[in-house]
């Protein structure tokens, strides 16, 4: 069975042959309504004219025969929609290249020093484009298998990026650092809405907005957790808010802790105020915090009701008490309390 480019090189040939036959008709039609004055010179046009015919036949088998191959494997081969093949007769693009190993395109410095390559990854029906700087690969990319960028670093969204991958969501204002390193990325953020790492079905993760790390996902509720590793600790240096109100921060060397208590004589009824000195030295009224609670001291209680209205430091050494008693008698009170600060 014949191939495309042998089909059309046996059809193209015969195209000629039948051309040289008509041109022998017309040859012969004329000569024999002439006379034989110039039947010689008749003749030898002919001759010349067959001649140059057959050359030129020659010539285009030739030519067919270097564009459209002659056997199985065609060095180049050009089909009748003007699709270029190399390596293969049925090339389904403009520029189609049947390749093996790692043989593809290559581009080369006037030096034979190669460039760039778009070829086969090996054995594999795999592309790969791979370049190259001073005889050293720095790009690989592979559709399959690991790819590499060695060399400079590489921005998404920004031609000159400053870290070994910069990502630049919006345009950047202000002043931004020069280099960074490792990643560097910036956007349009809000506090909760930024840089965001998710479980693979979405219903968990941790986000990163401009001063804000924040628990995101599809869970409605999810907890957010800081946690060391084997014995080291989360540290905090600064204040601390929790719920809106301040906490030291403050390592545990530093930490101390105090329970303690009052007992004053017996007092009467009402409101009642009382300055207690816990025992310790903290720095300031500012770097601890106190519990207290105000009962009666007496084996059998009565119906006497004693409510703790408030207990806060007034300075590093003591703290201030009021309570309320609502009942007739006289009975010891005591104070009982806990401080914790540094």
């Amino acid at each position: 069975m014949e191939t495309p480019s042998e089909k059309h090189g046996s059809e193209l040939r015969h195209e000629l042959e039948a051309l040289r036959q008509r041109v022998q008709d017309l040859e012969a039609d004329r000569a024999g309504r002439m006379g034989t004055v110039h039947f010689r010179y008749r003749r030898n046009f002919s001759k010349r004219l067959s001649a140059g015919l057959i050359s030129l036949a020659v010539l285009l088998v030739v030519t067919a025969g270097l564009l459209y191959g002659q056997s199985a494997v065609d060095a180049l081969f050009i089909d009748q929609q003007g699709n270029i093949g190399i390596g293969t007769t049925a090339p389904g693009k403009k520029l189609a290249l049947n390749v093996g190993g790692d043989d593809g395109v290559s581009l080369q410095d006037s030096s034979a020093n190669e460039l760039a390559r778009l070829m086969r990854d090996g054995t594999a029906s795999n592309g790969r484009l791979a370049l190259w700087a001073g005889g050293k690969q720095n790009v690989n990319i592979k559709s399959f298998g690991d790819s590499f960028f060695n060399g400079g670093n590489v921005g998404v969204g920004t031609t000159s990026p400053r870290a070994s991958l910069d990502v630049q969501q919006g345009n950047r204002t202000d002043t931004h650092p020069a280099a960074v390193k490792g990643l560097y990325v910036t956007g349009d953020f809000s506090p909760d809405s930024g840089v965001e790492f998710r479980h693979s079905n979405g219903t968990q993760g941790i986000g990163f907005g401009y001063n804000t790390i924040y628990a995101t996902g599809g869970n409605g509720n999810q907890d957010l957790n800081l946690k060391p590793r084997g014995n080291g600790t989360v540290n905090i240096q600064g204040l601390l808010k929790v719920n809106g109100d301040w906490m030291p921060a403050v390592s545990r060397a530093n930490l101390r802790i105090r329970f303690g208590q009052q007992v004053l004589n017996p007092l009467p009824s009402g409101l009642q105020t009382l300055n207690v000195t816990h025992g310790e030295t903290f720095q300031s009224s500012s770097t601890y915090i106190v519990l207290a609670n105000v009962a009666e001291l007496h084996g059998s209680v009565g119906s006497d009701v004693y409510t703790t209205h408030e207990s806060h430091p007034i300075s590093g050494t003591q703290f201030i008490v009021r309570w309320d008693r609502n009942g007739g008698r006289e009975r010891p009170v005591v104070i009982n309390y806990l401080v914790i600060g540094y």
